[in-house]
C-alpha cells in the first residue's frame, strides 16, 4: 500500500471510532472546524500529488525506509465477496445508468449460480456501489434502496450488507467513494472480516482500484462469473 492509501485508511478508522460511521462532505467540512484530525480527501490528495520522498543529498545523515505493515486483528476471521452492483451484478432494462424503480432491475445471467457456491463455502455477500445518481437527483435515496431490494430478491441469495455512497462524483468530497477504500474498511470493522479471505468483484478501474487500496484481491467480474456453472464448489481465482 502506498502512504497516501495508509494514510486514507488511518484516517477512515480514526472517524469510525470516533463518529460510528463514515461521514458525508457536509459533515467533514462542518467537524473539520474544530478536528484538524479530519482532513477532507481534496486536502489528502493535494498531500499525495505534491509528496516527495526524502533523500541524504538533502542534508539527511540516514534515510530509512520503513515499510508499511497492516496490523491484523486475530478476531477477524470472516470470508467475504464484495461486489459492485452496476455492470457487475445488474443492468436496467431502460438503459438508464441507475434504475429509477425496482421494476427496472434486471439480474445479469449466472450471477445467483456462480454466488451460491461462494455462499455455500461460508461466503457472506457484501454489496458496495457508488450512487451519485441520489447527490444529482437522477433517483431518490428511496429509490435506489428500493433497486438493491429488489436485487437482493432476484438474487435469491442472502446479502449481509448494502453499502453504497450516494455523494457527488465530482469533486469527491466524500471517503465512501470508490476507488478510496471507506466502505470496505467500514465492512471490514463492523463484520470482523479477514482481507485474506476478502474478494473484491467488480467491473470498472474503480474497482480495482479499491481493492488494492483496502488490501484484498479483486477479480474482474466477466472472469469472476465466467465459471463453469457444473463445478460443485466455489471456483478458483487469483490475486
Amino acid at each position: 500500500m502506498s502512504a497516501d492509501g495508509a494514510a486514507h485508511v488511518f484516517t477512515f478508522l480514526r472517524i469510525l471510532e470516533r463518529h460510528g460511521k463514515l461521514l458525508g462532505p457536509e459533515e467533514l467540512k462542518e467537524l473539520a472546524k474544530d478536528d484538524p484530525n479530519l482532513p477532507p480527501p481534496a486536502a489528502m490528495a493535494r498531500w499525495a500529488a505534491s509528496f516527495e520522498a526524502p533523500h541524504v543529498d538533502e542534508g539527511f545523515s540516514v534515510v530509512e525506509e520503513v515499510p508499511f505493515v497492516r496490523r491484523v486483528d486475530p478476531r477477524f476471521t470472516g470470508r467475504g465477496l464484495l461486489l459492485d452492483v452496476d455492470g457487475t451484478l445488474r443492468k436496467t432494462r431502460s438503459g438508464e445508468i441507475f434504475p429509477r424503480e425496482p421494476e427496472d432491475v434486471e439480474l445479469l445471467p449466472g450471477r445467483r449460480e456462480v454466488l451460491q457456491r461462494w455462499v455455500d463455502e461460508g461466503y457472506k455477500l457484501f454489496f458496495v456501489s457508488n450512487q451519485s445518481g441520489v447527490s444529482s437527483g437522477t433517483v431518490s435515496r428511496a429509490a435506489a434502496e428500493a433497486a438493491f431490494a429488489r436485487m437482493v430478491e432476484l438474487l435469491g441469495l442472502p446479502v449481509t450488507e448494502v453499502s453504497y455512497c450516494p455523494h457527488p462524483a465530482f469533486p469527491a468530497g466524500c471517503f465512501c467513494r470508490k476507488p478510496l477504500p471507506g466502505l470496505g474498511v467500514a465492512l471490514i470493522q463492523r463484520h470482523q472480516l479477514a482481507r485474506e479471505h476478502l474478494i473484491m468483484v467488480g467491473d470498472m478501474d474503480s474497482d480495482r482500484d479499491f481493492a488494492r487500496a483496502l488490501g484484498v484481491r479483486y477479480v474482474d467480474a466477466e472472469v469472476f462469473f465466467a465459471a463453469d456453472p457444473k463445478l460443485g464448489r466455489a471456483p478458483a481465482v487469483g490475486a
